[in-house]
C-alpha cells in the first residue's frame, strides 16, 4: 500500500477508533507533565503512521515506535529493525535519552501492560495508569504509582 494511503488511512482510524477511546485525565496529566518541563516522548510498539495522528492530537513532542519499510513509497510489509518491544524498547528509550541528553533517572515511563514493565524499570519514575490486573501486581509490589485516567481531575 502506497505510504499516502496508509497517512490518510491512519488519519480516519484516529478519529473512528482512537480518539473516542482517550481517557478523560490524560490531557491534564499531560498538560502537567509538560508544565513541570517534562519532554513528552510516546513509544510504542504500534506502527509510526498509525500512532502519528494520536501524537499530535495530544502533543507529544516525539514519537518512538515501529515503522513499516517502504520502497518508493510503498510499504514492504515487513517493519524496520529492532521492533520495538520489551528490552528494544528500553534500548530505544537510552538511545532517545543519550541523543538528547536526558537523565534517565528524571524521567518518567506510563504503561497500562504487563509487557512494559523493562520500560517501567528502566526509568526514574513509573507509573502504572488502569493497568491490567497483572501490571497492577507488580506495581503495587514495587510501590509504583496508579492512576486511573478513566475518570478527569
Amino acid at each position: 500500500m502506497h505510504q499516502d494511503i496508509l497517512e490518510k488511512q491512519s488519519i480516519k482510524m484516529f478519529a473512528a477508533e482512537i480518539l473516542p477511546k482517550i481517557y478523560p485525565g490524560a490531557q491534564s496529566l499531560i498538560a502537567s507533565d509538560r508544565a513541570n518541563g517534562f519532554r513528552l516522548v510516546l513509544v510504542s510498539g504500534g506502527l509510526d503512521f498509525a500512532i502519528t495522528p494520536a501524537a499530535d492530537y495530544l502533543g507529544f513532542d516525539d514519537l518512538i515506535a515501529n515503522r513499516l519499510a517502504m520502497r518508493n513509497g510503498i510499504a514492504t510489509g515487513e517493519t524496520v529493525a529492532p521492533l520495538l518491544a520489551g528490552r528494544e524498547k528500553v534500548a530505544a528509550i537510552e538511545n532517545y535519552c543519550r541523543e538528547y541528553n536526558v537523565d534517565t533517572e528524571r524521567s518518567k515511563a506510563y504503561s497500562d501492560s504487563l509487557s512494559d514493565v523493562p520500560m517501567l524499570e528502566a526509568l526514574g519514575s513509573a507509573v502504572a495508569v488502569n493497568p491490567d490486573r497483572h501490571l497492577r501486581k507488580i506495581a503495587i509490589k514495587k510501590k509504583w504509582l496508579i492512576l486511573d485516567l478513566r475518570v478527569s481531575k
